[in-house]
């Protein structure tokens, strides 16, 4: 396919920052995305490009004041300062 003769290879990675808040993976950031269909429109592209989607995450890690550390405090590893 095109891309991937142009450039070697045929992953495209969408990166930290269009998620709200580290921990809140599937709520995106406002004008990050088109408002239909969201991330998907995204990645239908990419794949259009014969290209693979994915996307940037961290697991173990949350912000304190993500929707996934207020809905789940006890999902939290605390050390002695909070």
């Amino acid at each position: 396919n095109k891309a991937k003769s142009k450039i070697g290879f045929n992953l495209c990675l969408v990166d930290d920052g269009y998620m709200t808040s580290w921990g809140d993976w599937t709520s995106l950031k406002p004008g990050k995305f088109v408002k239909e269909g969201g991330i998907r429109v995204l990645a239908d592209a990419i794949r259009s490009k014969g290209m693979q989607p994915g996307v940037w995450l961290a697991p173990f890690a949350c912000d304190k004041n993500s929707k996934l550390a207020k809905d789940h405090p006890d999902w939290i590893i605390r050390n002695d300062s909070g």
